[in-house]
């Protein structure tokens, strides 16, 4: 996965990125995500072009959050301790599920989805 932010300088580093890779190793899957979305407006490119200039579809938008992260650094505690339902968590939370390929481990929040989940100990 490729983190950049939407301005010029982030799209030309991943398209050089994604060309070094995919010379080294042509099979492996690439993914972007797009880092600080929204922190400000004249210094991103729309998605479209940044897209078109990266050669690569962008797959994850990581918004701007700078309150959950001052509530953590604050804090001393990771991201998803302060903010589990904020935005940037839920991006975070789900990339990291497609990384490690193991989208089972959501687990079901009903009690229902507990009882009947497979595997389980009932």
């Amino acid at each position: 996965m490729l983190v950049s932010d939407l301005g010029i300088p982030g799209m030309r580093d991943t398209a050089r990125l994604s060309h070094m890779i995919r010379g080294a190793a042509p099979d492996v899957a690439l993914m972007v995500m797009a880092n600080k979305v929204g922190t400000s407006k004249t210094g991103e490119l729309p998605k479209a072009e940044f897209t078109r200039g990266a050669e690569l579809p962008i797959s994850y938008f990581l918004p701007n959050d700078p309150k959950t992260a001052a509530e953590a650094s604050n804090a001393g505690k990771p991201f998803p301790v302060v903010g589990k339902r904020s935005p940037i968590v839920k991006t975070m939370r789900d990339a990291a599920l497609t990384l490690s390929g193991d989208r089972t481990a959501k687990q079901s929040a009903s009690m229902f989805g507990k009882l009947f989940t497979k595997g389980s100990k009932s």
